[in-house]
Formats: C-alpha cells, structure tokens, sequence
C-alpha cells in the first residue's frame, strides 16, 4: 500500500510539473506587460530545485530591471478545476502534517517580494483568473487578523493527503484585496505596465 502510495506521489508530482511547464510561457508573457523590458529568470534548472533562493526560500524566479534593481517572485499555477470548484488562495502552512516528522510550510519562508497565483482556463491557453501579492501587505494583513486562521473571517486549516500531508488555509481572494497589485481583473497598474520600462 505505501509503495502504491509513493508512486501515486510521484505520477503527481510529474503532472504537475508538466503542467506547470506548459502554462510557463503563458506566465512570463503576462510579466512581460507587467514589468516592460524587464529580465526574466528561472531559478529552477528543468523544473528542479538548484538555486539557494529556491532551497531555502521558496523563490521560484527574479525578475531584473536592466542596469537596476530586481525582484523576487513566488508562483503558483492552478488548473481550471481548481478556479471552478474552489477559487480560492491557498497558503501552504505546514508539510507531513500529523506525522512525526512534521515541518514548517511554505508560509514560514515565504521571504519573497511579490506572489503570482493563477488559474489555467479548460484548454490551459492562457491563465483566466490571475492575482499578483505584494507579500508584504499580505503577511502585515496575516498579522493584523490576528494569524491565517483569521485573515478574512475563520479559515479552517485543511490537510492534502496526496502531497506529503501538506496542511493549508484557504483564503477568499476578498480579504487580501489591499496586497493585490495587479489582477486580471484590473491588469495593469496604470497603462505602461506595473512599472516604467527602463530607461536605455
């Protein structure tokens, strides 16, 4: 039964990194009207962890000014079952979660700058549904509620079986409203794109 398990994890594991490569390109176009002229830059070498930012700190990618400064991005893509039945944000909170071997989530290294979320539409050709996190209004707003239990009233914390008994809070995209910087129901942050394109 656990070999079956395992390998039911890892069959997962491989979809989902499938569909995360597929739904990539899709992603980065978005950046690119985001943040115009801006450098694009993986930190994960074929999908696998490699970078120390990643390791330790759960950033996915960095996004470069040219010449300038560069920020720091967390992504997370869902597929169109996920918007439909659920449609909600999911904040990983603790990993092999009633087990002895219990560990510290996502939440508690959440040290990046900014958090794309984004639901795939039924033909995964573009995101449908997408939202970009300033994580730092998002912890403040955490803090403020007085803990995830309680940002946007009282959220349960949920546990995944399937991958590694992660534990989660799902939060209603309503309450975290003041860290939204950009949506894809209101894309841009003024016409240019989040920021100005760099100055040559």
């Amino acid at each position: 039964m656990a070999s079956q398990t395992i390998r039911d994890r890892t069959f997962e594991d491989r979809a989902t990194e499938q569909f995360r490569v597929r739904m990539r390109p899709k992603a980065i176009a978005l950046y690119a009207k985001l943040f115009p002229g801006w450098e694009f830059i993986d930190l994960r070498a074929n999908g696998e962890r490699g970078h120390i930012l990643d390791e330790e700190y759960g950033i996915d990618a960095e996004i470069r000014c040219p010449g300038s400064c560069s920020l720091t991005l967390q992504e997370k893509f869902r597929d169109y079952k996920h918007l439909i039945e659920y449609g909600d944000f999911t904040q990983g909170y603790m990993t092999r979660y009633h087990t002895p071997d219990v560990a510290e989530g996502e939440w508690f290294k959440l040290n990046t700058a900014l958090y794309f979320y984004g639901w795939a539409d039924d033909e995964e050709s573009e995101f449908v549904k997408w939202i970009m996190l300033d994580v730092f209004t998002y912890k403040l707003l955490a803090v403020h509620a007085g803990g995830l239990d309680r940002l946007g009233g009282r959220n349960s914390l949920r546990q995944n079986r399937r991958w590694g008994q992660t534990a989660f809070y799902p939060i209603q995209l309503d309450a975290l409203k003041p860290a939204i910087v950009a949506s894809s129901d209101e894309m841009l942050i003024g016409r240019t794109g989040f920021l100005p394109t760099p100055q040559q």
